[in-house]
């Protein structure tokens, strides 16, 4: 719909972006339009989730992945020169479960993904992710929307109305898609 496309260019200006596919795949991440996998659409399914059972929700922050090996084929997945992809769906499973990748992960990258796994061994160990001497990762609600950010660096807690704005989630949560 014309109403629609006004709208993602506004909350979109290409002028705000390296490159214009930068502009087109940031609203697709955001909005979850495709399979239903985006920051403010999984932020919607985490506040339902929370009025029934503790919910712990995530960002991951590495802008800088190196690029996974397609499972199917085993050949690096190719990215059209110049472009970055950069936290790109599932990019996380390296840091989990050691997906391949074309580039081994850096010192830093290699330290935010034992950082990951012993939160992931803490919940499946207690139903609680929280570990000693790494930040505290809350419990999402609908009311407090606290999250935790994984960065190289240190994650650390954030909150989804801060997450909402930097992902145009007033805007997405207003469409009927």
């Amino acid at each position: 719909p014309a109403g629609l496309v006004a709208g993602i260019e506004a909350e979109y200006p290409l002028d705000s972006f390296e490159r214009p596919e930068y502009a087109g795949g940031t609203a697709m991440t955001d909005s979850g339009v495709r399979l239903g996998l985006g920051t403010c659409s999984q932020r919607r399914q985490a506040a339902e989730f929370s009025v029934n059972t503790p919910t712990f929700f995530y960002e991951f922050n590495d802008r800088n992945i190196p690029l996974q090996l397609s499972l199917g084929t085993s050949a690096a997945v190719p990215i059209p020169a110049g472009l970055s992809p950069g936290a790109y769906h599932a990019g996380d499973l390296a840091y989990t479960v050691g997906f391949a990748l074309v580039d081994a992960l850096t010192p830093k990258q290699q330290a935010l993904s034992d950082e990951i796994v012993r939160y992931w061994g803490a919940f499946a160990a207690s139903g609680d992710p929280d570990v000693r001497d790494q930040a505290a990762w809350p419990a999402y609600t609908t009311g407090a929307q606290k999250m935790i950010s994984f960065e190289v660096g240190g994650s650390r807690q954030s909150t989804g109305f801060d997450e909402a704005k930097e992902h145009h989630c007033d805007f997405w949560d207003a469409q009927s898609l």
